[in-house]
């Protein structure tokens, strides 16, 4: 008797079966997508409703300071206001990074401005961390720096967070410093040295990989990981650098302007 035909496709998956495997991944992606692009939505979102009060908060504080008669401790109280609006606002703007992580393209806002000013007015947003941890924060730019072209909204967020996890390191009573100045080929080089304990690093792990694990929160870690890729589109570098007798440098090469 002649056996049977074989049913070739015996033992192995249908052919609709194969072919949908790159469609269902391809909807995966998508939906994976979709998700990402919501929660950035969100964020965006979320950020731009806490900044509009914080701006009218800031607002007022600076009216009573600068056109009201206040006593002394009136006017320090108004300050610590501005002060912890200041941080706000910060942390605010960390939310927004986080979500422009996510964007193929991100804008740059490329305009002249002074790094001095920009220094000063990022030191003064951190007088309350400083007093209460009984801190010195000095900061000195040379004089000869003049104006830089590049996106002074990140720019100075890179460099508050370092300038952050700098106070956060650091030890009661100890110095915290910012320092700017050009090197040989133009370009800006912006230090930020704190007297904290060193990170533990062990072989063949980046300084500045464990500079960043070894942050005091997971805020400052985001914070400083948004940093390093704030730097990325801004052309510049981020290195570590162990300070003597202790301590650390976070040093930024920036070039004076963003092409």
């Amino acid at each position: 008797m002649a056996n049977p035909p074989q049913d070739s496709s015996a033992g192995s998956e249908p052919a609709h079966a194969i072919s949908s495997r790159p469609e269902t991944d391809s909807e995966k992606i998508a939906e994976l997508r979709q998700i990402m692009d919501y929660r950035s939505l969100m964020m965006r979102n979320l950020a731009h409703d806490l900044r509009t009060p914080l701006t009218a908060i800031l607002g007022f504080a600076e009216i009573l300071v600068e056109f009201e008669a206040l006593t002394d401790s009136q006017k320090s109280f108004c300050t610590r206001i501005q002060s912890c609006s200041r941080e706000l606002q910060n942390m605010i703007q960390i939310l927004s990074d986080l979500a422009q992580l996510d964007v193929e393209d991100p804008v740059i806002v490329r305009r002249e401005f002074s790094l001095r000013s920009t220094l000063e007015e990022m030191c003064g947003t951190f007088s309350r961390a400083v007093e209460k941890n009984r801190l010195s924060l000095t900061c000195e730019v040379a004089p000869d720096l003049g104006l830089v072209n590049s996106d002074q909204g990140r720019l100075r967020q890179t460099l508050y967070n370092v300038l952050a996890n700098a106070i956060a390191r650091s030890p009661q009573e100890g110095r915290v410093t910012i320092n700017a100045t050009a090197n040989g080929d133009g370009d800006l080089m912006i230090t930020i040295g704190d007297e904290g304990d060193p990170p533990e690093t062990a072989s063949g792990v980046d300084m500045l990989d464990a500079y960043i694990a070894g942050a005091s929160s997971s805020l400052q870690r985001i914070g400083l990981d948004i940093s390093q890729g704030l730097a990325k589109l801004l052309g510049a570098t981020i290195e570590v650098e162990q300070r003597s007798p202790r301590g650390l440098s976070v040093v930024l090469l920036l070039p004076r302007s963003l092409s």
